[in-house]
């Protein structure tokens, strides 16, 4: 897959994983026959597989060949993500510290994927999901439960964490849609997701 501007193109539109990528993004990829007339501003590049060997055997190459010029982590199993070694999620804490006054020590963070790390490692207090790998687990401040478990709403349903956010002021970004949550919302948004069943964090 291949990320430019507001559009994604791809070889085979009637993959697996493009298909289920198109169906997370609400919008269709374009069909190319190679990369080459659409190398142009690329944000970013995704090899997908199957094979984890695989994919591994791929970041390794990346960063042998490129070094620190471009980032290769993997936002899923499957995924290889190559990027601006600017462009992650701790740059995005940074970003939202500037642009909301929060000092990144007062932001906390949840995700389940390698390239969540970087944001694990910016923030003040980082939460991993239970279906991450134990790498991404190990960078983490805390461990919460499995996305099927609907975990990312667990430490805020905690009274402890509750606490902890009240009191020291932390503001929440996720590995899906990065903004922050005021304090004064969490009661509402606890209560909503009580009663309506929507995500607490889309």
């Amino acid at each position: 897959m291949d990320l430019r501007g507001q559009e994604w193109y791809v070889r085979d539109p009637k993959d697996p994983y493009v298909q289920h990528e198109a169906e997370v993004c609400e919008f269709e990829p374009l069909s190319v026959a190679n990369f080459e007339s659409v190398s142009d501003g690329v944000a970013k590049i995704v090899g997908v597989s199957s094979d984890r060997d695989a994919l591994k055997r791929a970041q390794l190459d990346m960063y042998t060949r490129f070094g620190g010029s471009v980032s290769a982590t993997n936002s899923q199993s499957y995924y290889l993500d190559i990027t601006n070694p600017l462009a992650n999620k701790g740059m995005v804490v940074d970003y939202l510290s500037s642009k909301f006054g929060v000092p990144v020590g007062e932001i906390a963070t949840i995700g389940d994927a390698q390239n969540d790390v970087a944001m694990f490692e910016r923030s003040g207090l980082s939460i991993a999901m239970g279906n991450a790998e134990d790498d991404v687990k190990g960078s983490a401040n805390e461990v919460t439960t499995s996305n099927e478990e609907r975990g990312s709403r667990a430490p805020l349903s905690s009274s402890s964490c509750l606490s902890d956010v009240r009191n020291n002021k932390f503001q929440f970004t996720t590995d899906r849609a990065p903004g922050p949550i005021t304090n004064a919302t969490i009661n509402q948004t606890l209560l909503r997701e009580r009663t309506t069943n929507e995500r607490l964090i889309n």
